[in-house]
C-alpha cells in the first residue's frame, strides 16, 4: 500500500454516500481543448500501463510527507479557486497496483506545452513519467494518478486550510 493525499472539493466526497468508487469527471477538468489534450494523454497513459480508467480523466494525489501537504496545495491552487471553493486533503492508502506515479514538473512541462501548442511535444511524451528523477531538493514532487478512489481507501478526510487564506 501506498500512502498519498488528494485535494479534492469538499463536495467531491459527498459522492461516497452513494457509491464505493467514485470517478473523475471530465466537468472538472481545464475546458480549454488544449489542456484536455493533455488530461486526455494521462488517460491513455494509465491504460497502457494495465490501469482501466475508462473515458474519464484520472484523480490527481500525491506521495510527499505530510508536513509538505499545506505548501503543495497553497501552490496549486488559484487565488479565485481558494476563495471560492472549499476543499478537503483525503489521506489515502492504496494498493500499489493502482497507481501510476509521475513527476509533478515534467508534468507542468507537458501541459503547458500542450496548452500553448495544442500537441504532446516528444520531448515531454515520457520524461514526465520518470518519478524516479524527481528531484525533491529542486521542488519537485511525486504525483500520483488514480484510475478511481475507493471508500475503502480513505483514511481520513480534513478540511485543508490554505496558507495564504488563514
Amino acid at each position: 500500500m501506498a500512502r498519498l493525499y488528494s485535494f479534492q472539493r469538499r463536495e467531491f466526497m459527498s459522492r461516497f454516500e452513494s457509491s464505493d468508487v467514485v470517478l473523475a469527471e471530465w466537468r472538472h477538468v481545464d475546458p480549454n481543448p488544449n489542456g484536455r489534450l493533455a488530461y486526455d494523454y494521462a488517460r491513455r497513459e494509465m491504460q497502457d500501463h494495465g490501469l482501466a480508467i475508462g473515458l474519464n480523466p484520472p484523480i490527481w494525489a500525491w506521495e510527499i510527507r505530510p508536513d509538505e501537504l499545506s505548501e503543495l496545495a497553497d501552490a496549486l491552487y488559484s487565488d479565485f479557486e481558494k476563495s471560492t471553493f472549499s476543499y478537503v486533503t483525503v489521506t489515502l492508502d492504496v494498493p500499489e497496483e493502482m497507481i501510476l506515479r509521475s513527476s509533478y514538473h515534467g508534468w507542468c512541462d507537458l501541459y503547458l506545452d500542450c496548452l500553448e501548442t495544442g500537441e504532446i511535444q516528444a520531448r515531454h511524451g515520457q520524461d514526465w513519467l520518470n518519478w524516479q528523477a524527481v528531484d525533491k531538493d529542486g521542488g519537485d514532487c511525486i504525483q500520483v494518478l488514480l484510475p478511481c478512489l475507493h471508500k475503502d481507501w480513505v483514511r481520513d478526510c480534513s478540511l485543508l486550510h490554505f496558507e495564504a487564506m488563514a
